[in-house]
């Protein structure tokens, strides 16, 4: 496989704080509860999601589930079919 090589992932992966940087320097799970505002991948998914080898592919993909890559999205428009999630599918 190239650098250009890219896998597809189905399935979610809880999104999580990135242990590079101090907690109080990213949002987190307090943004996002209680409300209709959902946590949203700033680049379609699949695009961050390739490497040399499945490993680092399984890593890119887990560092789209941190916050610090994440942004507040509406609900409806996220989880739309015909919006962000037909998308990013």
């Amino acid at each position: 496989m190239t650098a250009a090589s890219s896998w597809t992932w189905t399935g979610g992966i809880p999104w999580k704080l990135d242990a590079r940087l101090a907690a109080d320097q990213q949002t987190g799970e307090r943004v996002y509860a209680r409300n209709d505002i959902d946590c949203g991948h700033l680049v379609r998914r699949s695009s961050a999601v390739w490497g040399d080898s499945l490993a680092e592919a399984e890593l890119a993909n887990e560092d789209t589930f941190h916050y610090t890559n994440a942004a507040p999205q509406a609900a409806k428009f996220n989880q739309g079919l015909e919006l962000w999630l037909g998308v990013e599918s």
